[in-house]
């Protein structure tokens, strides 16, 4: 299981970003957080494009699909579809990595979550 933002552990760090220009003011070793949405396709076409690492929130199994496909690193999920997503994840074998937020590492190990992000 992946572990973010937990204050024993060192890691990548997400920027959340609102457009292109907001990457180039991110650290060199972070990835970039954004929403899935039509207004941001221009960012995922332009972090996939310029092998850019970044984390999508997603709030449906379609949308993860599309943000799979365009190449996202990490998709950011609710807990409520985390199991589903993760599920979906696996059948169709996602190279991203399913990511949820939240403080119950052991509940989320149990359901085989990629990963976590410490809120």
């Amino acid at each position: 299981m992946l572990i973010f933002n937990h204050p024993l552990l060192e890691n990548e760090k997400f920027h959340k970003i609102d457009s292109i220009d907001d990457i180039s003011k991110t650290p060199s070793n972070s990835i970039v957080r954004f929403i899935f949405s039509k207004d941001n396709i221009q960012i995922i076409k332009f972090c996939q494009k310029n092998s850019v690492m970044c984390a999508i929130d997603v709030e449906s199994i379609t949308d993860a699909l599309l943000a799979s496909s365009l190449d996202a690193s990490y998709l950011i999920v609710s807990e409520e579809n985390a199991p589903n997503i993760q599920k979906v994840a696996e059948t169709y074998l996602f190279d991203a990595k399913i990511i949820v937020t939240s403080k119950d590492i052991e509940k989320y190990a149990l359901l085989g979550i990629d990963g976590i992000i410490f809120n």
